[in-house]
């Protein structure tokens, strides 16, 4: 009998968590390396955010030539500074601004503005963090560079029956990825790691996450030239295939530009 829709997508929603602490066993492969210009007095993060009513790509600048270590292996001269998030809208709404603090001892973020208070700190190859909006609970994450060393994908996901769907967005650099997976309903932040692979087009991408005995693992493709991916998942329980489905996303656009 096929389990009901509210229960099975709790097991999604399991089977894709991670907790936003350092220990998350997925995040351990990923290595995203800290790119942009040490001299020029402030520093920048891109990344994605995603909740059950809103989504899209996450631009943050703070007002420090270098974020404490494991980012940079330089001195915490000031424990706090002025940070600025922009998010854009992946439903093609304006820029939404927000402003806070960067605390170089905590290693952590805290912004707010427009019906949005947001929260982060660094998990070891990113700041990772959720937040309370206006259009209810999400989770973003970011990771030092621009968006012309890491690209946000933005996307959604649904299994075969369509009982379970949301919105799933992708961070990549290099050949790390790291994705944030959030079900219509829910209220529960789901973290996805993987690795993109390959020199030529489509390259090959995969991503996954597991807690206690739920497994859930996609694979697919990237086009280069299109900016788009699509693929399949499958969520194992106790080793055996719960259910299954796709997950489609394209690059996250940038709020006044209508690009990533």
């Amino acid at each position: 009998m096929r389990a009901h829709p509210e229960s099975l997508a709790a097991h999604v929603a399991l089977a894709l968590f991670c907790c936003l602490l350092v220990g998350c066993s997925s995040d351990k492969t990923v290595s995203f390396v800290p790119t942009g210009d040490p001299n020029s007095g402030s520093t920048t993060l891109t990344g994605i955010y995603a909740g059950g009513g809103d989504g899209g790509l996450a631009q943050v600048t703070v007002s420090s030539p270098a974020l404490a270590a494991p980012f940079h292996l330089a001195p915490r001269s000031v424990s706090a500074v002025n940070a600025l998030m922009t998010l854009s809208p992946d439903n093609g709404g304006g820029a939404i601004l927000l402003s806070g603090s960067y605390d170089a001892t905590a290693d952590s973020i805290h912004a707010g503005g427009s019906g949005y208070d947001v929260r982060g700190r660094s998990s070891g190859s990113a700041i990772v963090g959720d937040y309370a909006g206006p259009n209810g609970p999400g989770a973003w994450t970011a990771a030092v560079g621009s968006t012309s060393t890491i690209r946000s994908y933005c996307g959604t996901f649904q299994n075969a029956g369509a009982s379970v769907l949301g919105r799933s967005n992708l961070m990549i650099q290099g050949g790390s990825v790291l994705g944030i997976a959030f079900y219509s309903g829910g209220t529960t932040a789901m973290r996805l790691a993987g690795t993109l692979t390959g020199t030529g087009n489509p390259q090959q991408i995969r991503f996954s996450s597991s807690a206690g005995d739920s497994t859930l693992s996609a694979s697919g493709t990237l086009n280069t030239v299109t900016r788009e991916g699509s693929g399949t998942w499958a969520l194992y329980i106790s080793g055996a295939v719960a259910d299954h489905g796709t997950w489609s996303a394209a690059l996250c656009r940038t709020a006044g530009t209508g690009t990533g």
